[in-house]
């Protein structure tokens, strides 16, 4: 939309945008071998979130004394979760904000050392970083066996990291664009990667 009017620009506008010089599908792409299709994984929080929570001591502790918003806990065992059940090695979440960003890599920290100790690396990186500390944070999650960074928007465009295979909204997004971005980290090709997951 422009900000001045209510006028909705297409991109087919010639005039504006020039015209179309190449389109190719993600069905195309895939067939071509320059992306990897990406299914779609929804969470839902049944009687086994809470069998969990009750067999697992850890966790019932820092649910139970409200260390943890159950929101976190459930989105952070849900990535375990999808992980686990599709042999998912790198997982990049996104958040509204830097400071939920931190406040889930903080959380899911010790979900993940509750649940599953010394498995998962977690980490977050921000544009508030100095960039030697997000290439720092990048590299590890690159050669960690396990891994997930919890980030703002900063992941979503511009980063060299193809091995991700699952990328987590940790809120409805409404921007087209931004959930194409977000869902592309996942798409991209990595030996022994044969679909992405969001």
């Amino acid at each position: 939309r422009c900000a001045a009017s209510d006028e909705v620009r297409s991109m087919n506008n010639a005039a504006i945008f020039d015209n179309e010089a190449y389109r190719m599908t993600h069905s195309e792409a895939v067939e071509l071998g320059i992306t990897v299709p990406v299914k779609l994984l929804v969470m839902n929080v049944t009687g086994s979130y809470a069998a969990l929570c009750a067999r697992t001591s850890g966790l019932r502790v820092l649910l139970d004394d409200d260390v943890i918003p159950r929101a976190d806990a459930e989105l952070a065992l849900a990535t375990l979760d999808a992980c686990k059940r599709f042999g998912l090695k790198k997982a990049v979440s996104f958040h509204p904000t830097n400071d939920d960003a931190a406040r889930f890599q903080l959380h899911a920290d010790r979900i993940f050392e509750a649940y599953r100790p010394g498995e998962v690396d977690v980490a977050r990186v921000s544009g508030r970083m100095h960039a030697r500390e997000r290439e720092a944070v990048l590299d590890k999650f690159r050669i960690s066996e396990f891994s997930l960074v919890a980030s703002a928007r900063l992941l979503s465009e511009g980063v060299d990291i193809p091995a991700v295979d699952l990328v987590v909204l940790s809120t409805p997004k409404q921007s087209v664009v931004d959930i194409l971005q977000m869902a592309g980290r996942a798409a991209r090709t990595s030996p022994g990667k044969e679909v992405g997951y969001v």
